[in-house]
């Protein structure tokens, strides 16, 4: 019961820095958009899961790849992302996180 309120706990936290505090609002998307790399964690950072409810530190240093992506009419938002399961990611802010190679991209923006 602790690790499940622990986890959303996390989860709020994640929502407030990455949804309010980490959004360009100042772009919004014009088609579905996605952007993969490998990238390193600048900070140590906890992220949270939904389902499996798993709470993920991540290490300065750390590499993996990571996803970024969004909808047509929505803000691009700048948070990287462990997979494209909603439930199942972990999900970092960008300021913590440093794009080492682009993998794929689609532009939210087209052109």
């Amino acid at each position: 019961m602790l690790l499940v309120v622990l986890v959303l706990l996390v989860l709020v936290i994640d929502l407030v820095r990455v949804r309010w505090l980490g959004m360009e609002t100042d772009r919004v998307a014009e088609r579905p958009w996605h952007l993969r790399a490998r990238v390193r964690i600048l900070t140590d950072y906890t992220a949270g899961a939904v389902d499996p409810p798993e709470v993920r530190q991540f290490e300065a240093g750390d590499e993996l790849v990571m996803l970024r992506w969004g909808r047509a009419g929505r803000p691009v938002d700048d948070a990287w992302w462990t997979s494209a399961d909603i439930d199942g990611a972990h999900i970092v802010p960008a300021e913590h996180v440093e794009i080492l190679d682009v993998l794929e991209e689609v532009s939210p923006i087209a052109s």
